[in-house]
């Protein structure tokens, strides 16, 4: 297994730990590392966990035979060497994440933004080219009155994937960015 594979089924500790948080920060970093070296089967290996003071963000770092991986979640700021351009002027960041490893990397961004989801479509759509990208994919589905989309391009070891829907509560459009490098990290 890929230590990317291996950190993104790590991803899943990240909910219990934010969930533990409350109960004391150490003892549930503590416990989650023990129940993740079990799970993924680190034999020799350590996963080591650290989750900020209000529980609302942290990184997992998994080392094994076959290198380190880490996973960065929560937190509002985008992720290192992540494109700004990404996310819309205006938009809200709502979390962030990283998994990251000798075999590449990968950033998600989820944000929410004013703006309607297919004039957001038709963004994407432009942007991607201009930005180098070879566009891959461009979908955009109506269910019920109900239109969201999928973008995806590629260029230079980089597959930039983006999905979007209406954000009932704000009017606009609740989308998510996933960039996956490959190589050395």
């Amino acid at each position: 297994m890929g230590m990317i594979s291996r950190a993104a089924s790590a991803a899943a500790a990240a909910g219990i730990a934010l969930a533990l948080a409350g109960c004391g920060e150490q003892i549930a970093e503590e416990v989650v590392e023990r129940q993740v070296e079990g799970a993924l089967g680190t034999a020799g290996g350590d996963v080591e966990i650290d989750i900020d003071e209000e529980g609302e963000s942290g990184s997992i770092t998994v080392e094994g035979e076959d290198g380190d991986a880490t996973f960065s979640f929560g937190g509002s700021d985008l992720p290192a060497g992540f494109p700004a351009e990404l996310v819309p002027d205006g938009a809200t960041i709502e979390t962030s994440s990283t998994i990251a490893s000798g075999d590449g990397a990968m950033d998600m961004v989820s944000f929410i933004t004013d703006r309607a989801t297919e004039e957001l479509f038709d963004h994407y759509v432009d942007l991607l080219p201009s930005l180098g990208y070879t566009l891959e994919q461009q979908i955009e589905n109506t269910i019920n009155d109900v239109t969201s989309f999928t973008v995806a391009g590629s260029g230079e070891g980089v597959t930039i994937t983006i999905t979007g829907t209406p954000n009932q509560e704000s009017g606009g459009t609740s989308a998510s960015v996933l960039l996956m490098r490959e190589g050395s990290q």
